[in-house]
């Protein structure tokens, strides 16, 4: 008959939350992934309400001259306007965040566990997780698109916690997750 270690309070609460994080980091990868392609439905919607506002109702009275774009379709370009490396690096971002979102599920269930090194392996992924969101970060600030600023809020939100439980974890009396 073999005897499981019970886990330490803080592990079982820390596993607890990194589940939820890793299951979060997992949506919100699935979603990143989608962002190409919700950028392309955006800009073919601007451009045809853009097109609506600025064709007169009645072809017969439309000027001769082609009137200037409305302020409105300017905006809006500008709005959803994106570097073009900005599809290609969201999709890869995205698959990274789903990667560490699996990752940081694996290793808090390792925490739960009471498997030996899980405490390391808990803090790696966090800690490489907290890598790509300052990452993140800084290329939605350099992408300026009006979907970027999704990578910018979920990055600076996501640094923050990763950090404060990989500090958690490395506070705590970690004895228990020591090799056998």
């Amino acid at each position: 008959m073999t005897t499981q270690l019970k886990p330490p309070l803080w592990a079982l609460i820390l596993g607890v939350i990194g589940i939820c994080v890793g299951a979060f980091g997992m949506l919100a990868g699935a979603q990143d992934l989608a962002m190409p392609y919700v950028l392309a439905i955006q800009k073919d919607a601007a451009a045809r309400i853009s097109a609506s506002l600025e064709e007169p109702s009645n072809p017969e009275s439309a000027p001769a001259v082609a009137a200037p774009k409305s302020e409105w379709s300017g905006i809006m370009q500008a709005l959803l306007a994106s570097p073009h490396w900005f599809p290609r690096y969201s999709m890869g971002m995205a698959i990274l965040r789903m990667a560490l979102g699996l990752a940081c599920i694996l290793a808090s269930l390792a925490l739960i566990s009471v498997r030996p090194g899980a405490d390391f392996h808990f803090m790696l992924a966090l800690g490489l997780s907290a890598a790509r969101n300052l990452t993140a970060v800084g290329m939605g600030v350099a992408a300026g698109t009006l979907f970027s600023y999704w990578a910018v809020a979920s990055g600076i939100f996501g640094f923050f916690l990763d950090s404060v439980l990989v500090m958690s974890c490395m506070i705590s009396n970690r004895s228990a997750y020591e090799s056998l």
